[in-house]
């Protein structure tokens, strides 16, 4: 059977993101339809309360989408976005939205060889863990419950787990766990006021000297219903 091809990539050098602070950021995908598709590939359980695709993440990825149909894809390239980063940028962020866990190892091998170049941090999420274990070097295993996190965990991915509203304990509480015993830290960019991905850096797997899971509060409009 012949492989689709690796869909397209986005680098944008700034962000408005105050989450994440304004560091170079990839979108997967060169249109909507692709991007979704990118998440349909992996069958991603929590692609119906999306922030990103059903938010305004996809209305800013639309915008590049039409731009591209008119004028083709030139400047959006990864040199071209840390050429123009912020000076403040100590990390790079793969994706804004879309899944990047399907492209090929030598695209992974690429971004961190750029990123090292300029000394920053590789902040990366997929739900590929399962079928490409060797993306353990480059991105977090981006999880939807406590239990699955204990399944990452145990394949040595750091992880990523995305809880119900008000799951997280309060600041001095007991900390949460997995069934398995595994710690959840809470994502210190949505926890401690003033601080970003960007001042964190936490979520690059390459910085963990043994597998790591954070959580955080489901985001978006949707997130009321959700449950685990």
């Amino acid at each position: 059977m012949k492989r689709a091809p690796a869909p397209g990539v986005l680098w944008r050098a700034r962000s408005s993101n105050a989450k994440t602070g304004d560091i170079p950021t990839a979108w997967i995908g060169t249109t909507r339809e692709e991007s979704l598709a990118t998440c349909a590939t992996v069958a991603c359980p929590l692609l119906s309360v999306c922030y990103a695709q059903r938010g305004t993440a996809a209305l800013a990825h639309s915008s590049m989408a039409k731009r591209i149909a008119t004028r083709g894809t030139g400047g959006y390239s990864i040199g071209e976005a840390l050429e123009r980063r912020h000076a403040s940028a100590r990390a790079v962020r793969i994706g804004a939205l879309g899944e990047a866990g399907i492209l090929p190892a030598a695209w992974w091998h690429g971004v961190r060889a750029a990123a090292a170049a300029e000394d920053l941090a590789v902040l990366a999420y997929t739900h590929a863990w399962r079928s490409r274990p060797w993306l353990r070097a480059h991105a977090m295993a981006s999880v939807e419950s406590l239990r699955t996190a204990d399944d990452a965990l145990r394949r040595g991915f750091s992880a990523f787990v995305v809880l119900p509203s008000s799951s997280l304990p309060a600041r001095g509480a007991a900390r949460l766990r997995t069934p398995g015993g595994a710690p959840v830290v809470p994502c210190p960019a949505a926890a401690v006021p003033g601080v970003t991905c960007n001042d964190c850096r936490r979520c690059d797997p390459a910085l963990h000297s043994r597998p790591t899971l954070i959580g955080i509060e489901v985001l978006g409009p949707r997130a009321k219903g959700w449950r685990q």
